[in-house]
């Protein structure tokens, strides 16, 4: 991703955003704009939750990430499949785990639980 990346941005060098859908492209990402020295002047936007983008999200490299709260995803259906063999209930047909828009703002509130594996 990085070299993809990295030459995409050297044919189009007025880009000045960068959205990624998760770990694997936010990763190569930060890296890219750190060591082009594209901090400030390439923004960048993410999915998901790892202590490099929380870190990074500090630095002002990225600007926010999307938390789909991936702990909730898979806790969740086990509360409801047992609520559902106890009592026949059954949860709305959508439970949103998310969106939770993570930047500045609030990245303090939310990195403990990034390092103890939660998010």
């Amino acid at each position: 991703a990085l070299t993809i990346m990295k030459s995409y941005l050297m044919k189009h060098p007025d880009t000045d955003a960068i959205f990624t859908l998760g770990p694997l492209g936010a990763h190569p990402a930060i890296q890219l704009v750190e060591e082009e020295g594209l901090v400030g002047k390439v923004k960048i936007g993410a999915i998901d939750l790892t202590t490099k983008i929380t870190d990074a999200i500090k630095k002002g490299i990225v600007m926010f990430t999307i938390d789909q709260q991936q702990y909730l995803q898979g806790y969740l259906p086990v509360v409801f499949l047992y609520l559902y063999k106890e009592y026949g209930l059954i949860p709305h047909e959508k439970v949103l785990t998310g969106p939770s828009i993570v930047d500045k703002s609030n990245v303090e509130i939310v990195e403990k639980t990034v390092k103890m594996g939660y998010r």
